[in-house]
């Protein structure tokens, strides 16, 4: 995988824009379902540039 080469900074600033980039997908989306499941993945792509800043481990729980 391509990010997984990139310098820890790098991917921290690319898991962001992935997070920022679906929960401006699912503001737009009006099916209810597919608006959840893109937050969802947002959560998760927040989760792991947040894990790379702090060390803390991706887990699949949701921390918010």
């Amino acid at each position: 995988m391509e990010s997984l080469s990139r310098p820890v900074p790098q991917r921290i600033a690319h898991y962001r824009s992935e997070a920022d980039r679906l929960r401006r997908m699912a503001q737009a989306e009006p099916i209810g379902a597919i608006q959840a499941e893109l937050l969802a993945v947002a959560r998760q792509y927040q989760q792991l540039a947040d894990g790379l800043k702090t060390g803390a481990p991706f887990t699949d729980e949701d921390p918010y």
